[in-house]
């Protein structure tokens, strides 16, 4: 376990932000090396790049982070080698999928699914927790845009986005279709409590 005050969650007009210090930033290293080797040779709907699995696990930690300063039980998924195929965090039976990108992308590339990652995403996720990341060398600040069911991604517009040459086919949702992000964690708490209450 890392200390808790290697990062702190702090609520703002974007979201909700959590900043992850130097200890952070180093566990998420570990974890995207494990994963890129894992699938460094396999073609998946975007880029298989180190840091892609640097920001992606950045972002999942963060997420844990902030999920837990709510005093909810997190099960960490994305901690998990034997889980890759799994949602990366799960709470009361609720799986999350947890979408992150570079904060430079984010306005015109982020809110992203692809076309062809639709059918796997629904099999193992029950929503999408949107977030973006400034990182430098022992920090990075973490922002949550918002959060959506698999049924609005599904109705989502679709999109070739990226850069010129390696443009993707995805589902991309508008940014004022998220839902509020703290309505999340009422959400999760609603669900915990109902599946920890005798009847």
């Amino acid at each position: 376990m890392l200390p808790p005050w290697e990062s702190v969650a702090t609520f703002d007009i974007v979201g909700i932000s959590v900043q992850l210090g130097q200890a952070d930033i180093e566990s998420a290293m570990k974890l995207a090396r494990a994963t890129y080797k894992r699938f460094e040779s396999t073609e998946g709907y975007y880029r298989n790049t180190s840091n892609s699995h640097i920001v992606g696990k950045i972002g999942e930690l963060a997420a844990h982070r902030w999920l837990n300063s709510a005093h909810l039980p997190v099960q960490s998924l994305y901690e998990d080698p034997t889980q890759v195929r799994s949602a990366d965090l799960e709470i009361a039976g609720i799986r999350i999928e947890v979408k992150t990108w570079s904060h430079d992308y984010w306005y015109n590339w982020g809110r992203c699914v692809a076309v062809g990652q639709l059918a796997t995403l629904r099999q193992k996720s029950d929503c999408v927790l949107w977030a973006s990341a400034k990182i430098s060398d022992n920090s990075a600040l973490v922002s949550f845009h918002g959060w959506s069911t698999l049924p609005e991604v599904e109705t989502a517009p679709v999109r070739w986005t990226g850069p010129s040459g390696r443009k993707v086919k995805n589902y991309q949702l508008e940014s004022d279709s998220l839902r509020d992000v703290s309505k999340l964690i009422e959400a999760l708490q609603r669900k915990y409590y109902e599946a920890n209450t005798d009847i």
